[in-house]
Order: C-alpha cells, then structure tokens, then sequence
C-alpha cells in the first residue's frame, strides 16, 4: 500500500470530530462528539489547545470585522492553512499528541472558499474547548 493511501484510510479511521459530521450528525457534534473526541486527547495541556483556538479566533475577528467576510476569508486561508504546519512542530516537540494533531489537521483539510465551514470549524473548536476544561492537564 503506498504511503499516501495509507495516510488517506488513518484520516477517514480518525476518531476525532470534524466538520465533516455536521451534515450527517448537526444533532451531537458539538455535544458528544467535541466531548468525546477531548477525551481522546491524553498529551495536550489546556493552555496549549487553548494556543491553538486563540489563533483560530483571530482569523476569525479579522473576517468578521471586514465588510465583505467571504473576500476576507480568502486572503487568510493560506494563513489559516500553515496552522497544520504549526501544529506539526508542537507535535514534534511532545506539546500536542497525535490526537489532537488530527483534529487541527482534518479540521483545516476540511476548508475551501466557504467561510461558512470556518465558522462551523471555530464553533466546533469553540465546543472542544468548552469541554477540555477540567479534563486536560493544567501547566
């Protein structure tokens, strides 16, 4: 099996939510699925997802105070994309474990010129992180 296909079938076998599930699954994504996929995180302090969800709102202040969202969304997109990159070196340097990885990475594979699945990505995150609290380690 080559590398890529084997990459492809771990992605769609990864038991953390993506926005993805909303079509199938509006009902429980942002209860049960965010609570059970921050169960899944065992490496990831609070303050360092809590890193990752602050820069994820910052994009999201900066389109919105735009008056034309859509354009705005576009400009930062690549942007959005390098977080992948970022949360590859926190992964290397043991800050965040393959879970959490994978929930930044299939999140943000997820987005293309929607903002409205950005907005269901920061909503979603926004869940994630509500339920983190208390469940993470502290720092």
């Amino acid at each position: 099996m080559n590398h890529y296909r084997k990459n492809l079938e771990q992605k769609t076998n990864n038991p953390v939510v993506t926005i993805k599930e909303f079509k199938t699954n509006p009902k429980n994504i942002f209860t049960e699925r965010a609570n059970e996929t921050v169960g899944l995180f065992s490496g990831v302090s609070f303050t360092q997802a809590r890193r990752f969800y602050n820069q994820i709102l910052e994009f999201k202040e900066l389109i919105d105070s735009k008056d034309d969202r859509n354009a705005e969304y576009k400009r930062q997109l690549p942007y959005i994309y390098m977080l992948k990159a970022k949360a590859n070196y926190a992964k290397e340097r043991k800050k965040i474990d393959q879970n959490f990885f994978d929930f930044i990475e299939n999140n943000i594979d997820e987005l293309d010129d929607d903002v409205h699945k950005f907005d269901l990505f920061c909503t979603l995150f926004e869940a994630v992180i509500a339920y983190s609290k208390g469940k993470l380690k502290s720092n």
